[in-house]
């Protein structure tokens, strides 16, 4: 909990001269050579089936690359921290996207908890939306659909797991094709490969990675 939380304050340190198209490409370029390294050295394979690659795609693309896109654009309207606890909605939508695409039964006693949890979410940001306009309404739905695709990123990592896949060998190629994506993304778009050189940056960079 205190790196993943932590994670949320450094994405405000990635906002400014860099776009964060490209500030993402850096941040999973450098993880997934780290991962790669890290399986080196645990002899881990990273040969998987080429069958496999189109869901270790969908993987970079919905878990590693466009959701985190999407949550830095929001960031320049939302706090880092509100952030945060709208990702934390993931845990609900992981409960029903399974029901979708891994055929679980989900209790009763979820649905309960899941209106609980939905409301609340509802009364800390309704003073929000209410004060701030329509820029942060955006940024609150921007987010949910940040942290769907995190969900559906989630249940394509149990589907590979399911097939029996190690998982540090799919998070590794999943990042790589992550960071493919968006260095494809930042060349259509046009975004320049500069580097912010202050500390906060680059420290926050390389946390992330």
């Amino acid at each position: 909990m205190l790196i993943w939380g932590s994670s949320w304050l450094a994405i405000h340190f990635q906002l400014g001269e860099v776009a964060p198209e490209v500030s993402i490409a850096y941040r999973f370029i450098l993880a997934s050579g780290l991962l790669v390294i890290w399986c080196r050295l645990r002899r881990i394979s990273l040969r998987i089936a080429l069958r496999h690659h189109p869901f270790l795609a969908l993987l970079g693309l919905s878990l590693f690359s466009l959701n985190y896109l999407l949550f830095y654009y929001a960031a320049f309207d939302l706090a880092t921290g509100l952030l945060a606890v709208i990702f934390s909605t993931m845990t609900v939508m992981n409960i029903f996207n399974s029901a979708i695409f891994l055929r679980r039964q989900i209790q009763k006693k979820t649905v309960l908890a899941v209106v609980f949890g939905l409301t609340g979410m509802a009364l800390v940001f309704w003073p929000e939306i209410t004060t701030s306009g329509p820029r942060v309404a955006a940024a609150i739905g921007i987010s949910l659909i940040a942290t769907y695709l995190a969900s559906i990123g989630n249940i394509v990592s149990a589907r590979n797991q399911n097939h029996g896949l190690p998982v540090a060998s799919t998070n590794t190629i999943g990042m790589a094709y992550g960071a493919l994506f968006m260095l494809a993304y930042s060349a259509g778009s046009g975004a320049p490969f500069v580097i912010d050189t202050s500390a906060a940056y680059i420290g926050s960079l390389l946390f992330l990675a």
